[in-house]
């Protein structure tokens, strides 16, 4: 059961006797990063980014999204976006689309709409990851929801700058 050793002595483990081909360490620290997610275990998880990040590891996207998504089924929303700004902040391309829906949505639930379409707005600018439809649709129903016409407004407008059509 890999949850009852520490994360250092699997590393240790894994790079003194496997030696394997970066491809396979990869593969193998992206399924720990899973393990650790979907047991709880959320801390581990940073650990085990931090450490891919510091050692050149290939992060998969799709990993972190998982992460993000498990962040958020659990109702950690600090979390997640204490991850997600990890993600921004790391320099390696692993926001997509995806982990940024999940963010917004994140926020929203939360009541910070305001917050998402700031976000939004600011991923195209520095990261160049535009919003999708999905993502839009998450806002406008948390505006709808919370009254907020305000936000609602701002949030069309976006839309249209980003050319984003809602298809009926």
């Amino acid at each position: 059961d890999i949850l009852r050793y520490p994360f250092n002595v699997i590393v240790s483990s894994v790079i003194d006797e496997c030696g394997c081909e970066k491809k396979v360490v990869g593969r193998f620290f992206n399924s720990m990063m899973m393990v650790y997610s979907d047991n709880g275990k959320f801390s581990e998880v940073v650990e085990v980014f931090e450490y891919m990040k510091n050692n050149e590891v290939k992060i998969d996207e799709k990993t972190c999204t998982l992460h993000l998504l498990n962040l958020k089924r659990c109702d950690q929303m600090e979390l997640a976006r204490d991850f997600f700004s990890l993600m921004v902040e790391s320099g390696i391309d692993v926001v997509t689309v995806y982990s940024l829906t999940v963010v917004v949505t994140v926020l929203c639930c939360n009541g910070e709409i305001t917050r998402a379409r700031e976000l939004v707005e600011e991923m195209g600018l520095v990261k160049g990851v535009k919003a999708n439809i999905v993502t839009f649709k998450s806002m406008i129903g948390c505006c709808v929801k919370r009254w907020d016409f305000e936000e609602l407004d701002l949030v069309l407008k976006l839309m249209e700058k980003e050319s984003v059509m809602l298809i009926s």
